[in-house]
């Protein structure tokens, strides 16, 4: 029943994407100079708030142990946001604290034409992504970069919301601290601001 439960689930994220334009067609002709197809599977968390079932593309697969996966021809670029170590051990400093994460955060970031033939999906019909994947090494990298490079265009408007969001951002979950609920709430609303406006949403907020 939990295999039933699993596939009907798996389909319908699919279609989600279909809609969504995450998920295309791959044309009939390849737009780009390389052709890869990734093989996926679901990985389920009963405890998430939100997207209990994720696919989660298998970027290390090997054809065979001569040739390299499509990980393997990646750069994954350089680490752009703070240590995880640093943003928990600023969290004790400070009287309060809010957390969130950034909806489907790679699914936002578009890829170009030529480069979707890399990352196919082969079935009866076959899909391309036309999104950043979960899976890839450098989906981080161009996470981080994307967001950086979107919310420095508010370094004037709200310079300490785009401070903070650069130290207590980490891929796709941010925390927040400050001696103020006020400060907080003000950092909310104008993180939000930021963020909806590079087409990104952010939820699961939560405060102590």
């Amino acid at each position: 029943m939990q295999n039933i439960r699993s596939l009907v689930e798996y389909n319908e994220v699919m279609k989600e994407q279909i809609k969504e334009g995450i998920l295309e067609r791959v044309c009939p002709k390849p737009t780009g100079e390389k052709v890869h197809c990734i093989p996926h599977q679901a990985v389920i968390r009963d405890d998430a708030e939100s997207t209990k079932l994720r696919i989660v593309c298998g970027c290390s697969a090997k054809q065979n142990a001569q040739c390299p996966s499509l990980n393997d021809c990646l750069d994954n670029g350089p680490a752009l946001q703070p240590p995880l170590f640093n943003i928990l051990l600023r969290n004790g400093m400070k009287r309060c604290c809010i957390t969130g994460d950034i909806k489907k955060a790679f699914l936002q970031i578009r890829i170009s034409k030529e480069d979707r033939d890399a990352q196919g999906k082969q079935s009866i019909a076959e899909y391309r992504f036309a999104r950043v994947i979960f899976g890839a090494g450098p989906s981080p990298y161009i996470l981080g970069a994307t967001l950086e490079k979107h919310i420095s265009n508010y370094n004037d408007k709200y310079p300490e919301t785009v401070k903070a969001l650069r130290q207590g951002t980490y891929v796709d979950d941010f925390q927040i601290v400050d001696d103020s609920a006020e400060e907080l709430l003000n950092f909310k609303v104008e993180a939000s601001k930021i963020v909806e406006e590079g087409k990104f949403t952010l939820h699961g907020w939560k405060a102590t």
